[in-house]
Formats: C-alpha cells, sequence, structure tokens
C-alpha cells in the first residue's frame, strides 16, 4: 500500500487534532478543580477516588476517545468511497466501464 492509503489512512485521523479539545478541556479541568476545589465531573475528582485511579480511568477514556475518532474516520472514508463510485467519472465507474460492465 502506498503512503495516505489503506489503515495508515484511519490511524492518522487521530493525529489531525481531533482529540487536542478533550484533551486540553480535561487539563484545564483538572487545573481548575484544583484551584477552585470542585470537579464538575466524578470522574475527574481525585479527591473520591485518588490520583492513580483517576489518572487509568483517564488512559482509559483517551483510547476510547481515539478509538471512537478512528472509527468516525474510517466511516466517513467508507461513505466517500460509496458515494464516490455512485458518480460518474469516479475511477470504479471508469474502470468498470473500460472493462464492458
Amino acid at each position: 500500500m502506498g503512503a495516505g492509503t489503506g489503515r495508515a489512512r484511519y490511524f492518522r485521523a487521530a493525529d489531525r487534532g481531533r482529540l487536542v479539545y478533550p484533551l486540553g478541556h480535561g487539563a484545564y479541568t483538572l487545573i481548575r478543580g484544583s484551584i477552585v476545589d470542585w470537579y464538575p465531573y466524578l470522574f475527574l475528582d481525585p479527591r473520591h477516588q485518588g490520583c492513580v485511579s483517576m489518572a487509568m480511568g483517564l488512559v482509559v477514556l483517551v483510547i476510547g476517545l481515539a478509538l471512537l475518532a478512528v472509527a468516525v474516520a474510517a466511516l466517513g472514508a467508507l461513505c466517500g468511497r460509496r458515494r464516490g463510485a455512485d458518480e460518474p467519472g469516479s475511477d470504479e465507474v471508469t474502470w468498470l466501464s473500460s472493462r464492458g460492465g
């Protein structure tokens, strides 16, 4: 497979900044929560569960968000590929018509 094709394209989708906002919001919430002594989300409150448990939960959350970003990117590429195959002049239609199919 060449560059920009296949599975590698889907995994690069998470690198395009899809996780910047959630990570930034989480960091902001932790910093602000420690200053004002109030956390808007129970899973981000280290007073109730401890720092280690909270960190493990955040790692699981980030992995889940990354997988969701990859799944959305893959689904978008799949839908775009299917939509492109139906349009006249697309590569698949041209290839099929050149073969007599």
